[in-house]
């Protein structure tokens, strides 16, 4: 990732699976509830269309196949360097027992150069418990900073 961002505190931190890329997130809850939460930093996107309509778009592709899904209205989101725009969203999806009520919370970040989508997966209780977080995460997304003594060191 080319950007910055402050991990919740206590959250756990791990790559995506390959072949996948970005980062995951997940709430220090211990079992799987209606409390637990993860949020997933994938890889850059390519800009579309306006950072609305992109998003828009991202909504619809992460809901297809639920049961149901209401998606709240698009705010903007405060980030510390980019501009950003948000949509909170209600589902049910379908499992193979019985379906499971989840939050879902989608964040696309507008950098110079590309679009840095992220997303919160929550069971029924998740967002209201982990929104401080969130909002902690995404208001702490900007430039990479790197010390300027790093290069130094490979210069040498």
């Amino acid at each position: 990732m080319r950007y910055s961002f402050e991990p919740p505190a206590g959250w756990l931190r791990a790559p995506f699976p390959p072949p996948q890329r970005g980062i995951y997130l997940r709430a220090p809850i211990p079992t799987p509830s209606a409390e637990s939460a993860s949020i997933l930093l994938f890889e850059a996107l390519a800009p579309a269309g306006s950072l609305e309509d992109q998003l828009g778009a991202l909504v619809k592709s992460a809901c297809d196949g639920a049961k149901s899904a209401k998606v709240g209205k698009v705010a903007a989101v405060k980030t510390r360097s980019f501009p950003a725009l948000g949509a909170p969203a209600t589902l049910t999806v379908p499992t193979e027992g019985r379906a499971r009520d989840e939050q879902r919370y989608f964040a696309l970040v507008e950098t110079p150069v590309e679009r840095l989508p992220v997303i919160f997966v929550g069971g029924a209780k998740s967002l209201p418990l982990h929104q401080r977080a969130l909002e902690g995460l995404l208001g702490s997304i900007g430039h990479l900073l790197v010390e300027s003594a790093f290069y130094n060191r490979w210069v040498e």
